[in-house]
């Protein structure tokens, strides 16, 4: 039994994390399906005192589980590129060091937070920060690309 005596929120999220790294045991190349995670904890059966869980509290761990390593690591593969934006942005001069800090710091804050829970990916309210974000990475891609072919008189 994971539960931890005092703390029925570890216990629960100890059962999903179990089941998540099970459920990537079985599928580890393809994964499951994006939305797959909601019905496979419904199958599991899970003791989870009475609540329902529609994710696995790690998105880590959910996207293995929905895309396998394949498509994860097509994801972590386009995430790598556009932070790399931000870093070209900054060392090219598009933006100060204090914005690239910020932003820096607000994509430090996504990745730890995603290692404990879902929220910053499943709902609107809590993606659309990190969709600016990213939106301001590309936003700084398309103006260095711009500036490297514009005339030199410009």
């Amino acid at each position: 039994d994971t539960t931890i005596p005092g703390n029925k929120a570890i216990g629960i999220r100890m059962r999903l994390y179990e089941l998540g790294v099970q459920k990537f045991k079985e599928r580890p190349l393809l994964g499951w399906g994006l939305d797959s995670t909601p019905a496979l904890i419904a199958s599991a059966q899970l003791d989870l005192a009475g609540e329902r869980h529609v994710h696995l509290h790690n998105s880590y761990l959910d996207a293995l589980v929905g895309m396998g390593l394949i498509g994860s690591l097509l994801l972590l593969t386009l995430f790598v590129l556009v932070v790399r934006e931000l870093v070209l942005a900054w060392r090219g001069g598009i933006i100060s060091t204090a914005s690239f800090w910020a932003l820096a710091g607000c994509v430090g804050i996504v990745l730890v937070a995603n290692a404990f829970d879902s929220l910053l990916w499943r709902f609107e309210y809590a993606r659309a920060p990190l969709e600016l974000l990213f939106g301001c990475c590309i936003a700084y891609a398309l103006i260095r690309r711009r500036d490297a072919t514009a005339p030199a008189g410009r």
